[in-house]
């Protein structure tokens, strides 16, 4: 994801949780993506971190408070396809905003990689290729299929 920011929030108020980051967004041409999130207990100590393909891994911790272990639990179902439907949403949205054929065409090849390598769905990308402006990015579409 090129072209974009970063953003990070983070606890503000006091106590142990203080300082510590909540979730990292990634802004790109306006549209907002989950790029992390994570949970903490009232210690302080994560439970359980988010990633953006929606994956999470949880934390297991001893009387002592030391890790004992991780758990990590993928996607399935509703949750897989709610971050994928959300993705899909801002690409869309991308692509909708451009302001010339150029942008239009990157937003285009965007989505397509996005429908190639995120939904597992390489027929919504070749119905893209007529819409892409830019030859070499109907190539890079092709092959990766």
């Amino acid at each position: 994801m090129r072209g974009g920011h970063t953003v990070t929030k983070v606890f503000t108020s006091s106590g142990p949780l203080y300082g510590k980051v909540r979730e990292i967004d990634k802004v790109i041409e306006g549209n907002t993506f989950l790029f992390y999130s994570v949970g903490y207990d009232e210690s302080g100590k994560i439970l359980r971190e988010v990633n953006d393909k929606g994956i999470i891994l949880f934390y297991n911790y001893g009387a002592d408070g030391k890790i004992l272990g991780k758990t990590v639990e993928m996607p399935t179902g509703a949750k897989l396809l709610e971050v994928l439907k959300s993705n899909e949403i801002s690409l869309l949205r991308s692509v909708e905003q451009a302001q010339n054929p150029d942008a239009k065409s990157d937003a285009l090849q965007r989505l397509g990689n996005f429908y190639i390598h995120e939904m597992a769905d390489p027929s919504k990308a070749l119905d893209l290729l007529p819409f892409m402006s830019k030859p070499m990015q109907r190539f890079n579409i092709k092959w990766q299929l």
